[in-house]
């Protein structure tokens, strides 16, 4: 969804400060391997306005046809307006969890690396999702927008948050901060790529119950050819 503030931010690289942009992402895995996605992108309103003033009518047009896009592929999409911040958040329903990076923002997915993968067991999966974000990817293609900026000019970082929510407690995490037992946030503003990494455990007792039923059958039978031996004098 990066694109979709391209546009805006081209026109004032050179005013680029930490708080103009933020960029909010939070995915939900439910017990059934399917995840919930919600993703916002917004920025400064006055910043914008101040720069531009033609801004609300560019943003207008970019935000109908950025939403019809998302809209084609299945998303629900609305008008972020909160706190002096304005721009776009997308949201999608039972997405396969296998299917994550198919959907998620670019930048978490790492070249040749799958972000999701499961080790089953006889009782026990486990998951582990290892995301991975560079934040000078999205320098870059903001900087690769303006043919005016020189290699030496910087900007600090907007601010980016990523939570995920998972059906069963963590064993293993590098999250910022743990929001509650299922819930970890990790601040995405740094100097080095961010490295995602989270594991969970879940357990499946169906295999079990099934040999159990089974073997209790095999005694039931059992236990009725005696009987009918016993019943006709062998």
């Amino acid at each position: 969804m990066k694109k979709f503030l391209l546009f805006f931010m081209t026109c004032c690289l050179a005013f680029f400060c930490t708080g103009c942009v933020k960029y909010s992402y939070n995915y939900e895995i439910d017990k059934k391997d399917k995840v919930t996605l919600n993703e916002t992108e917004a920025f400064n309103t006055a910043l914008f306005q101040s720069i531009d003033p033609l801004f609300n009518e560019k943003w207008q047009n970019t935000y109908n046809s950025t939403a019809s896009e998302y809209k084609e592929k299945g998303y629900e999409v609305k008008e972020y307006n909160k706190d002096g911040y304005i721009g776009i958040t997308v949201a999608k329903k039972d997405i396969d969890l296998m299917d994550l990076s198919k959907n998620i923002t670019k930048e978490f997915v790492k070249d040749l690396q799958q972000p999701v993968s499961i080790e089953k067991g006889f009782l026990k999966s486990t998951y582990k999702i290892h995301l991975y974000y560079n934040l000078q990817d999205v320098r870059n293609n903001i900087a690769a927008m303006n043919n005016v900026l020189n290699s030496e000019q910087g900007f600090p970082a907007p601010v980016m948050e990523l939570t995920i929510k998972i059906p069963y407690k963590a064993v293993r995490h590098n999250a910022s901060k743990v929001l509650d037992n299922n819930t970890y946030y990790w601040n995405l503003v740094s100097e080095q790529p961010v490295d995602i990494v989270l594991e969970y455990e879940k357990y499946d007792f169906s295999a079990l119950a099934m040999i159990i039923s089974l073997v209790g059958v095999l005694l039931l039978l059992l236990w009725g050819f005696n009987k009918s031996k016993e019943d006709i004098g062998f």
